[in-house]
């Protein structure tokens, strides 16, 4: 798995696609990342949602009651 060691939410990452692994603290790009999973926002911290459809391309979002604006 292809991963950057995730330190400090201000750190120069794609912050616009990854997001942070919950158990390994690691960023993950939506390419790499496993639907068994559990990943969180770099931003606001919640848990946020690997979509990997037909249609869309692999993204992360969040739960519809979030008020972040990462994804």
């Amino acid at each position: 798995m292809e991963s950057i060691r995730y330190n400090n939410p201000k750190e120069n990452i794609d912050r616009s696609r990854g997001a942070i692994d919950a158990e390994l603290n690691v960023y993950v790009k939506p390419s790499k990342a496993s639907k068994s999973r559990t990943y969180k926002c770099f931003d606001c911290e919640d848990v946020v949602i690997l979509k990997q459809g037909e249609v869309n391309r692999r993204h992360f979002c969040h739960y519809p009651v979030s008020n972040c604006g990462v994804y």
